[in-house]
């Protein structure tokens, strides 16, 4: 009775991570899935570097020229592209990994390590559905979206592909390029 006693008094009412135990070890599930999870976005990290070197080398060693590719066997004459463009607005910022841009067409293009359908979304929303508004040069031209991932999450490239984004994967030592079900709604070109 002491012994038992004592050793509650120890530990207190919490387990050993600080959590109050779970009839159903719940937490350690979560704790050993979340840490498995983490390690493997730690490998797919370590995978690309180790292809590339670093980030910056894995979209001009892969995504750039398996995207220009593409674009040129797909009759999109590219005048000009530009990597890592930043651009500010009335304090906001915005990046983009890759620009291309031909006489009638401007494409966006983000790098991501792991792309989830949160990823997709923000993309939709922030890098292609405001890029008028940070490059308003570019109005009149069609606008078209592409995301690259080293990795995609469940179901995160096809619905890429419903909202209308090329999406670029991992095929050997390029990136294969897969076009979308129908063009992306097309942004607001005026203010």
């Amino acid at each position: 009775g002491r012994m038992r006693n004592k050793m509650a008094k120890k530990r207190g009412s919490k387990n050993g991570n600080g959590r109050r135990p779970t009839r159903n070890g719940r937490w350690t599930e979560l704790d050993a899935r979340l840490k498995q999870l983490a390690e493997r976005a730690e490998q797919t990290d370590r995978a690309v570097n180790r292809l590339t070197g670093s980030w910056g080398q894995f979209v001009e060693g892969m995504v750039e020229p398996s995207w220009m590719k593409f674009l040129e066997q797909h009759g999109s004459h590219v005048l000009q592209r530009m990597r890592n463009v930043e651009a500010s607005l009335n304090g906001e910022n915005a990046e983009y990994d890759l620009l291309a841009v031909s006489p009638s067409e401007v494409f966006v293009l983000e790098a991501k390590t792991t792309v989830s359908s949160s990823d997709v979304d923000e993309f939709e929303s922030r890098h292609f559905g405001r890029f008028f508004e940070f490059f308003p040069r570019f109005k009149g031209l069609t606008l078209r979206g592409a995301i690259a991932g080293a990795k995609w999450g469940e179901g995160a490239d096809r619905y890429a592909l419903r909202k209308g984004f090329y999406i670029l994967r991992p095929s050997g030592e390029a990136m294969k390029v897969s076009p979308p079900d129908h063009p992306a709604k097309q942004p607001p070109s005026t203010s």
